[in-house]
């Protein structure tokens, strides 16, 4: 079980970050003139420190997987390897998010920042999907069912964050989140189906049905509560937040676990 934490780690902190940057591509972070005094529309500089910091708590994982942190330098020197290549994209990632905040401090982040970001993160959730596709000796991780259960979990995650700090587009976000939980509930019996089929000795289904609740029904629940006004939008939006994040983070939990059984 400790093998995976780091993993667990760098999938969820990394891919919630890349997710949120993804997601912000598609909103203009710019200050724009005359703006209402909302904390996030007046510093939206905020909005890249957390996804900063959640990459940072990312790598971390990496650098605790490999047991010595000078390992990671090393492991760099060898491009074929995937977490070389998880590194580099994490690695440019994190140098766009600092230009980001460098130059977003006092008008806001320039556009071709948050879709450069948008594109480097893409590349970076589709890199850590082939890190574990390609996996040698481990056939239960050889299917085309992986890389939704990083890409789409990444999306959801990163959904829910804008939907709680971009506070002008709240509703849009919460919406998308709740539509991806949606979706979410396809990702996990697809990979249920995946396991099934290589016969894994590990028992899935279990983690299968709690990721479902919780990363899908649940969700939507809420996202219906605000939308009938038993909810706030900010409470909605951390709920989903918490939820996504949560049913996400155990539906890797089982990835691992079936690989490692």
């Amino acid at each position: 079980m400790t093998e995976m934490i780091p993993l667990i780690v760098f999938t969820v902190f990394g891919g919630i970050a890349a997710g949120a940057v993804l997601c912000s591509a598609f909103v203009d972070l710019r200050q724009p003139e005359g703006a209402p005094e909302i904390p996030f529309v007046k510093k939206p500089v905020f909005f890249i420190i957390v996804c900063l910091a959640a990459l940072a708590v990312g790598l971390l994982g990496t650098l605790l997987h490999l047991g010595q942190p000078l390992r990671f330098l090393n492991g760099l020197s060898n491009p074929a390897s995937m977490i070389s290549q998880e590194g580099y994209w994490s690695i440019a990632l994190g140098l766009v998010l600092v230009a980001a905040v460098a130059m977003g401090v006092k008008k806001g982040v320039p556009r071709f920042l948050t879709v450069l970001g948008g594109i480097v993160a893409l590349g970076m959730m589709i890199v850590t999907s082939f890190a574990y596709y390609f996996a040698a000796g481990i056939p239960v991780w050889n299917g085309g069912a992986t890389f939704p259960v990083f890409v789409v979990g990444d999306i959801a995650m990163g959904a829910a964050l804008c939907a709680l700090l971009i506070e002008d587009r709240r509703t849009l976000f919460l919406n998308v989140s709740a539509g991806l939980a949606a979706v979410s509930l396809v990702v996990a019996l697809a990979f249920q189906a995946q396991v099934a089929s290589v016969h894994a000795a590990f028992d899935f289904m279990p983690w299968t049905a709690v990721s479902m609740i919780v990363a899908g029904v649940l969700p939507i629940a809420a996202w219906a509560a605000q939308l009938k006004g038993f909810l706030a939008p900010r409470i909605a939006s951390i709920a989903v937040l918490v939820l996504v994040v949560l049913g996400t983070a155990i539906l890797r939990i089982g990835f691992f676990a079936v690989g490692m059984a």
